[in-house]
């Protein structure tokens, strides 16, 4: 609207004003996020099915903070583990998905060419996660997911039995070597781990072998597709010789040991390291909250290794819910920092939503060196290429039998070589 001019002025400085006023609110309406304004309505009672790959989901926090904002809205839970997620994804897949499905960033990727997940950018929850966290759902351009836990994976070492023998954090295989010996030197057992549950020793391998080969190649696994690259290959061997290392460089019961054991022998100093994700550290401080520890990526022979940042805890929708309005309601409730850092310090993992105060360890300040030495690898580039199911959990598999004398190297290559088809982006 323009005022006309009087020669009192009056008119003038009134239409002056309104024009700032107008130029002010088309600045604000820039700044704030599309949609963050609009309310989502959800009339009808509504029951949204949720499928859950996590142990732990909160149910009761989840439903309490969506029932204060949704009263209308209600979940109905299916609990399983994420092992069972790909026959889960085939069976939804042929009958109807689940309208939200709670699991990993790599599932963004694992079954991105089915069309199952909906395309979230631009929705307003979007915002809250931090933009460095969104490559791991990002594919093709489209975010397919909201990261909310991200986890650190690496060598964890005691600092005070590294500081007693003179240690430092290594960067090469032989200076993770030469540790090992001055430790056994001194009577202390260098790891402890396990292979005992498969999902542990299958993710050790991905991040042990896997890591060795994506510091030679981040396209090791297309190359592998194409025929390039082989099992037999000396940066696929040198993998695998670390992870008999490791076997030969912690406790003789490492295939039949828990993780709790492992845990307890770690903080009591019975071992100085621990190969680990970021998770364990709230075992540890459980356990002793006065231990002081780090970590440290596991060297690989180009002495490039880098931690394992996994983001272990997403959230999807439906690309063919009947509720969206509803899946979005609960999708924008999780993204509060409210429940957002509550989930982190009972998970023990950093929080991936701005804002939300994450569970903090001594290894932080370890964390950040490597990340600001761009010494960080999304694991999605090595388990995107290789499946964890059907390529590191079967390698884990065929590695207990070679270690355990059932099998030669040779078949063992055979059989990596064999699952060369399920690899590649």
């Amino acid at each position: 609207m323009v005022i006309p001019e009087k020669e009192d002025g009056f008119f003038v400085k009134m239409n002056r004003i309104l024009s700032v006023l107008v130029a002010v609110l088309l600045a604000l309406t820039a700044i704030i996020p599309a949609g963050l304004a609009e309310e989502i309505v959800v009339d009808e009672p509504t029951t949204i099915r949720v499928l859950s790959t996590v142990p732990d989901s909160h149910e009761e926090d989840i439903e309490a903070a969506l029932a204060e904002k949704y009263p209308n809205i209600t979940i109905d839970w299916e609990l399983i583990t994420w092992e069972d997620l790909p026959s889960k994804m085939q069976q939804y897949m042929q009958s109807g998905m689940p309208d939200v499905v709670i699991a990993k960033s790599q599932d963004a990727n694992n079954y991105a060419e089915y069309g199952v997940w909906a395309d979230l950018t631009g929705k307003p929850y979007i915002d809250s996660v931090y933009e460095s966290a969104l490559t791991s759902t990002t594919v093709d351009g489209k975010i397919l997911g909201v990261p909310y836990l991200g986890s650190y994976g690496g060598v964890y070492y005691n600092r005070a039995i590294f500081a007693q023998y003179g240690l430092e954090m290594p960067t090469t295989i032989d200076e993770l070597k030469n540790i090992c010996e001055v430790l056994k030197a001194n009577g202390v057992t260098p790891f402890a781990t396990h292979f005992l549950d498969a999902w542990y020793w299958g993710w050790e391998v991905a991040i042990c072998v896997g890591g060795e080969l994506m510091s030679n190649s981040e396209t090791w696994g297309d190359e592998f597709k194409a025929g390039k690259r082989s099992a037999a290959d000396a940066d696929f061997q040198t993998g695998l010789e670390m992870m008999q290392f490791i076997v030969d460089n912690t406790f003789e019961d490492c295939f039949s040991v828990e993780q709790t054991t492992c845990d307890a022998r770690f903080v009591k100093g019975e071992a100085a390291m621990q190969f680990d994700m970021a998770g364990v550290a709230a075992n540890y401080l459980s356990l002793d909250p006065t231990l002081d520890f780090g970590v440290f990526p596991f060297p690989s022979s180009q002495g490039n290794g880098c931690l394992n940042m996994e983001c272990s805890l997403t959230f999807f929708k439906s690309a063919t819910t009947e509720h969206e309005a509803a899946a979005d309601a609960l999708l924008s409730v999780l993204c509060s920092t409210e429940l957002a850092s509550k989930w982190s310090q009972d998970d023990g993992t950093a929080s991936l939503i701005k804002g939300a105060v994450s569970f903090d360890t001594p290894a932080q300040k370890d964390i950040d060196y490597w990340c600001e030495q761009g010494r960080s690898r999304d694991q999605n580039v090595v388990t995107g290429q290789m499946p964890f199911n059907e390529f590191w959990a079967e390698l884990a598999s065929d590695l207990t039998d070679y270690m355990n004398g059932a099998i030669d190297m040779n078949t063992l290559i055979e059989r990596s070589n064999s699952r060369s088809g399920v690899c590649g982006f």
